[in-house]
């Protein structure tokens, strides 16, 4: 740890921080409380006015050090039946400003790991690579509580591997807050829920995991918060929440039973949105029972993703469902597709409005007499052009080769 120089000033030595943290306190205006508002007038000596600038220094400097984030923290070092409940301990400890360190080892746990959202703070839990975390309880393996929705939680989670098993809900469950970072994980065998559960999360990233073997690779879903103390869920009389700018990139999501990634909705009305502008870019997505899912959408960008060996690759809203379950201007474009007999169509566009597709383009390893890139069923608006697709059929329409009229607007530049 570097260490800093004592500060000299006219008023003597003071003694240097060993850190320099971020302000947790407004500065006190030095130059206004020693000069302005003393109201000197000349009438004070200089010695007097260098001794309390001295002493007001050291007492900011003392606010800051005193509330400064710790280092590195072993989890280890904090007592609990197991690691879920030391790292709940170890984050009390530090009044979540800390960096909490996951050594290697397998571990087995039953305790939620609980990562209070801190407005305004900023803390890591961090591990090991070989550090393997066994979760064999019921709920989520690890959540992201919240006492308030104000502030950001510039919480990140990272390097170490979680191990689900049948039962448990999720493996990381994010709440109504924003700027969570989850990256450099492993997280598999949360067989019966989802490997990462988005509940009403704004504005934050999930890159360079591998998320396989679970029900779901990542679920967003929207929500509702209220109450005293603070509840979110569908069934909650309060305030609407969607998963909104999320950034999903360079991960590798496989092998999901159901889907790599799935806009879900499980609750509609009550002033909530639909899941808004998020960004899913650079993913490999191999050997899933779907891929992408859109139920109820806004504004998704899928982009420059691999796809290759799932059923259902990119499905964009729910066929005859109404406004309320449909993807608006969703982009797919850029993206890798190889197509086998398993894949009836690569792009299915089952309920939307102003779709774009774009740039993509496909390998055939196989394929069966119906295959089509894309398949339209319920659309308008649409925008397809300059697709490299090499298959039997471009395009079908209600899983007969062919086009819809283009008289509401939509475009079909062709296959090449």
């Amino acid at each position: 740890m570097e260490t800093a120089s004592p500060i000299c000033s006219m008023g003597g030595l003071i003694p240097a921080a060993t850190e320099t943290p971020p302000a947790t306190h407004p500065e006190p205006d030095l130059m206004n409380l020693v000069g302005g508002r003393v109201g000197l007038r000349g009438r004070t000596s200089n010695r007097f006015v260098a001794l309390l600038f001295g002493a007001v220094l050291s007492l900011a400097l003392y606010g800051q050090t005193a509330t400064s984030p710790r280092g590195p923290v072993s989890v280890n070092s904090a007592g609990g039946n197991d690691i879920g409940d030391r790292i709940n301990h170890a984050l009390k400890s530090c009044g979540l400003q800390c960096t909490l360190y996951i050594p290697p080892g397998n571990y087995s746990f039953e305790t939620t790991i609980r990562l209070e959202l801190n407005p305004f703070g900023k803390y890591k839990l961090t591990g090991d690579p070989g550090a393997v975390l066994t979760y064999t309880g019921t709920g989520d393996a690890i959540s992201t509580p919240i006492k308030d929705l104000q502030g950001f939680s510039q919480l990140l989670i990272e390097g170490f591997q979680l191990q689900g098993n049948p039962h448990a809900a999720s493996g990381i469950h994010t709440l109504p807050t924003n700027r969570i970072t989850i990256r450099n994980m492993v997280i598999r065998g949360f067989t019966g829920g989802d490997g990462i559960l988005v509940e009403g999360t704004n504005s934050s990233n999930i890159y360079d995991n591998l998320i396989s073997g679970n029900k779901n690779g990542i679920r967003l879903i929207p929500t509702l918060c209220g109450g005293k103390p603070l509840q979110c869920g569908g069934s909650v009389d309060g305030s609407p929440y969607a998963a909104n700018a999320m950034h999903v990139t360079d991960n590798q999501i496989t092998g999901n039973a159901q889907w790599a990634i799935i806009e879900d909705t499980p609750v509609i009305g009550h002033g909530l949105s639909e899941a808004l502008n998020n960004l899913y870019m650079g993913n490999d997505f191999e050997l899933n029972g779907g891929a992408i899912d859109l139920t109820r959408s806004r504004g998704t960008v899928i982009e420059a993703n691999y796809f290759e060996q799932s059923p259902r690759q990119v499905v964009l809203g729910i066929p005859n469902a109404g406004s309320g379950y449909r993807a608006y201007g969703p982009v797919v474009r850029d993206n890798y597709f190889t197509t086998t007999s398993r894949t009836p169509y690569n792009i299915e566009i089952e309920n939307a409005d102003s779709a774009m597709v774009e740039g993509n383009s496909e390998l055939v390893a196989s394929i069966s007499p119906k295959n089509c890139f894309v398949n339209i069923v319920g659309a308008s608006r649409t925008w397809i052009s300059k697709n490299a697709i090499y298959q039997k059929n471009a395009y079908c329409y209600n899983g007969t080769p062919g086009i819809p009229s283009t008289s509401d607007g939509s475009f079909f530049f062709g296959q090449h």
